[in-house]
């Protein structure tokens, strides 16, 4: 029951879950080999017996943000150390143990495939449409700021904030998918997830630029601000199984700057970027991202 409870806690999406109900298994059985080689050593010295469980606790933890399957590991020492000291220790004991973690595994898996089918590429699919729909906000305002002054910084400042809180979820709930033993498509995903993180630290950035003033024609940059925050949400819009045959005019229109010459401006800057971003992101739609 235990395992079966553990394997929804924390996790949002039924690939979530089964790599959950996997690394505590998988944990299980690594650790029961262990504790049984740990207990001969420890058996009737108390200090050793402290000493292994100090230490086990501390990898657990230190390695539990690497992956779930560690803390299992170390946490079926800590058991085999403590049954050790109540003179209960014993290969059947810790093989029941192994037999009900894989049980209870077993139920979830079920629950998560029968009763609670959250799919993980519809939820990445949200996930990404949430953040997509944000980034056209801010960039709509960010427009408004620079044409006629009408949103104030803090406005924008708080909506990056919000975008990036969206591109966390999104990175969050796309790691079974970035993990190599998932699919063929794992290298695809990292790339597109990295593609995203470069568009919100652009979203920052142009935040902290529009603290000062616009150097170059405001009006230029408005307009420019608009159609990029078109070309989002025609990008989230888009069909996600193959890419598009044409490509966003907003995208594939230069943006006016001196060419011979770097670009002063930051604003400008910045924008030309996630110009070519998001190019890059219509040029290689792939399912799910």
């Amino acid at each position: 029951m235990i395992a079966s409870f553990i394997m929804f806690a924390g996790t949002a999406t039924r690939t979530e879950t089964f790599m959950k109900g996997f690394n505590r298994v998988s944990g299980t059985f690594a650790g029961l080999v262990a504790a049984v080689w740990v207990a001969e050593l420890t058996a009737g010295h108390g200090i050793r017996v402290v000493v292994v469980i100090v230490i086990c606790i501390f990898w657990g933890f230190y390695l539990f943000r690497i992956s779930y399957a560690y803390m299992i590991f170390f946490l079926t020492i800590i058991i085999g150390q403590l049954y050790s000291i109540l003179h209960e220790f014993s290969t059947g004991l810790l093989l029941l143990r192994l037999e009900e973690t894989a049980i209870g595994a077993a139920a979830g898996f079920i629950a998560a495939l029968a009763v609670v089918p959250l799919s993980t590429r519809d939820t990445i699919r949200t996930a990404r449409d949430n953040l997509l729909s944000d980034v056209a906000e801010f960039l709509r305002r960010a427009g408004d700021r620079i044409a006629d002054g009408s949103v104030s910084v803090q406005d924008l400042e708080m909506l990056s904030r919000t975008v990036d809180n969206r591109l966390q979820q999104l990175l969050l709930l796309s790691r079974p998918f970035t993990r190599p033993f998932i699919g063929a498509s794992s290298p695809v995903v990292r790339h597109r997830l990295a593609l995203y993180a470069l568009l919100i630290t652009d979203v920052r950035a142009l935040a902290v630029a529009l603290r000062a003033s616009v150097t170059v024609s405001r009006g230029a940059l408005a307009a420019i601000c608009q159609d990029l925050a078109r070309a989002t949400v025609r990008l989230k819009e888009a069909p996600q199984q193959n890419s598009r045959k044409q490509t966003d005019p907003a995208l594939s229109a230069p943006i006016p700057v001196q060419l011979n010459e770097p670009i002063a401006d930051p604003v400008t800057r910045i924008l030309v970027h996630m110009q070519r971003v998001l190019y890059d992101l219509e040029a290689d739609c792939a399912d799910p991202l």
